[in-house]
């Protein structure tokens, strides 16, 4: 993991995983980050050529070291949702293994504490509040307005719904899900494998995988 301080010289060649609408959605702020010209997608769905927005699919997922080894791009960023967490840390791996670098993205309107700790192919969208001593880890979507207080952990993988709040010292595991403007109370666990409903309050620790949701306030398992 890396501090996100860094100074490219020049625009990087970004090729997105996935072509869905989260990879259309990564592509627009990376060009808005500013660090990087996006060359295509990389998708199995798709017909190499195929124009999704104003990118097209340069080929399959498998010819992903190929095409980095041919200088087609120079850093990937893993477009897969959270409906696939398995698929999208099994991505990962492979980057890892091959030693192709992870692009960070910023979009504007992100406040970052300078003491934040932010890893590789993480994306923050707008309004995001990354606070102090705040560790994000690799491979991490965190969407519109979400708040991480001070000293909270996110693991790798996961992906935190738009309008999600962490409250100090939180920690989530990874490949987790969090719902949009659901809360993690201070000093809450959540284990790996998690997924926590859309406004559900997590006011205890979370061991087990599962699904999670609240009613009558009161934290249940689906």
């Amino acid at each position: 993991m890396k501090k996100n301080n860094i100074k490219l010289s020049s625009k990087q060649r970004l090729a997105i995983l996935g072509a869905g609408e989260l990879g259309r959605q990564i592509g627009h702020y990376a060009l808005l980050d500013g660090r990087y010209n996006v060359v295509g997608f990389l998708d199995d769905t798709k017909e190499k050529g195929t124009l999704c927005a104003e990118f097209s699919v340069l080929g399959k997922m498998e010819e992903l070291e190929a095409l980095y080894h041919q200088e087609v791009f120079d850093c990937i960023f893993i477009g897969i949702g959270y409906a696939h967490f398995e698929f999208k840390a099994s991505l990962y791996e492979k980057v890892k293994k091959n030693n192709i670098p992870l692009a960070t993205i910023i979009a504007p309107h992100v406040y970052i504490d300078p003491t934040a700790v932010i890893g590789m192919g993480v994306i923050l969208y707008p309004g995001c509040v990354i606070d102090k001593d705040v560790v994000i880890e690799d491979n991490v979507v965190i969407n519109l307005n979400v708040v991480v207080a001070h000293n909270s952990v996110v693991g790798k993988h996961s992906f935190i719904a738009g309008g999600a709040v962490l409250a100090g010292y939180a920690k989530v595991g990874e490949c987790c899900f969090l719902g949009v403007n659901s809360v993690v109370n201070d000093h809450k666990y959540i284990g790996d494998n998690v997924i926590i409903g859309s406004q559900t309050i997590v006011s205890k620790n979370i061991k087990d995988p599962g699904t999670y949701f609240n009613d009558n306030r009161r934290l249940y398992k689906f």
